[in-house]
């Protein structure tokens, strides 16, 4: 009915809506809609508050 999760995704950043959550399936692609800044500050406070990776690893296409 509305197409698969993955162009929605891709639409949806076309048209400026940020989606934060998602299926693990996209979450890489939820992330990089985000923008190349947001991601590295995302990805800084997960290693500051998270050094070892356990807490949800690969959330929101973080990986550290």
């Amino acid at each position: 009915m509305f197409g698969s999760p993955g162009k929605l995704l891709t639409e949806f950043g076309k048209i400026g809506i940020g989606v934060y959550r998602t299926n693990i399936g996209f979450m890489d692609q939820a992330a990089a809609l985000q923008g190349e800044v947001r991601m590295d500050v995302n990805r800084r406070i997960k290693q500051a508050l998270d050094p070892n990776g356990i807490i949800a690893p690969g959330k929101s296409g973080i990986r550290i």
